[in-house]
């Protein structure tokens, strides 16, 4: 729901509260539930008379009806999984699980934060850190949108500078 209709919504409560008490204080209680029974009829009686005919259509679902069995694809057309996606393939997902010597795991743990900034600069959408707790410094990144071959050749030294670290 938008701003808008939230807005709209309040004006008309507020404007309904305010004829509703004039006319409750002017007539009295028991004749403004009746005036607005009588309102609530009117309108209604409009509605079915004229609105509900204009708006009648006839719709025959039958008339598209196929028993085709739908198209299932598990790769996208021009996609075959031994070729390697193109960016405009669209979004990739990236997963690599590493394990770290516990002597630089404060190390890795500083050089992923950079790694991160890294990916979400150069378009990735996503890019996580995990560890795995039963097996403590084993860790897990998964990286959605983003493509090895864009990665610049600068942050490639920084790469390799991550891989020193771990086993």
């Amino acid at each position: 729901m938008n701003a808008t209709t939230v807005m709209v919504a309040q004006g008309a409560t507020a404007l309904g509260g305010a004829v509703w008490g004039l006319a409750a204080q002017s007539f009295g209680v028991v004749p403004a539930f009746l005036g607005a029974l009588g309102f609530s009829v009117l309108v209604d009686a409009i509605f079915r008379v004229v609105l509900v005919p204009a708006l009648r259509m006839s719709i025959d679902f039958t008339q598209n009806l196929t028993f085709e069995p739908a198209q299932v694809a598990i790769f996208p057309r021009n996609l075959t999984p031994s070729r390697l996606p193109a960016p405009e393939d669209g979004p990739v997902l990236i997963i690599a699980e590493f394990h770290v010597r516990p002597a630089s795991r404060s190390e890795c743990i500083d050089l992923m934060r950079e790694t991160r900034d890294i990916f979400l600069r150069n378009g990735a959408s996503r890019w996580n850190l995990h560890e795995d707790l039963h097996e403590p410094n084993k860790f897990r990144i998964g990286s959605r949108g983003a493509l090895l071959e864009a990665t610049p050749v600068t942050e490639r030294a920084a790469d390799e500078e991550r891989k020193g670290g771990h086993r």
